[in-house]
């Protein structure tokens, strides 16, 4: 395969991928926002959703290449979709985690006062709910990958996208 056709098809996957949790980060701050619609509380993190959706999107692709991503394959799918889904939200958790270290060392000044400012003002209940809907829609993905997978290349997309006969 030559190299415009190799990076022609990694864009087209982490593309993909990318537009898959553009959608889903979306629909989770979407539900975020009708939650404390109520409370008056105004929530924009387009930013995030976007940057989020694109780094998750190509980590994705990369991890599926790894021995990592493949270390289910040949087992059963559900091993396989769990497996993933349960490493990929593993790293995402361990990533926020850290982002939220980042922010508290800068306004703590040392590593020791930034934990305990972390752990002094974390919210659980927003943190692990994200933390459960990206875990969800790693496991739809994997899933929909585990069906293209098992059953042939655009196979869910044709059956999503085409229209059913009517039973009679």
């Amino acid at each position: 395969m030559s190299l415009g056709k190799k990076l022609l098809h990694e864009a087209k996957s982490a593309g993909l991928v990318t537009l898959y949790f553009l959608f889903a980060f979306g629909l989770i701050m979407l539900l975020m926002k009708l939650f404390v619609a109520r409370y008056e509380i105004e929530i924009s993190e387009w930013s995030k959703v976007i940057i989020g959706a694109l780094i998750i999107g190509k980590v994705v692709v990369v991890l599926d290449n790894t021995s990592w991503g493949k270390r289910f394959h040949g087992h059963r799918g559900i091993y396989d979709i769990l497996y993933r889904s349960a490493i990929y939200t593993a790293v995402v958790l361990v990533v926020a985690m850290l982002e939220q270290l980042f922010h508290a060392y800068g306004e703590a000044g040392s590593l020791t006062a930034a934990f305990n400012h972390m752990i002094e003002h974390r919210v659980e209940g927003k943190f692990f709910g994200n933390m459960l809907m990206i875990g969800l829609s790693f496991v739809v993905l994997n899933t929909i990958l585990a069906f293209n997978h098992a059953l042939g290349p655009g196979t869910v997309r044709r059956v999503l996208l085409s229209k059913r006969v009517a039973d009679d």
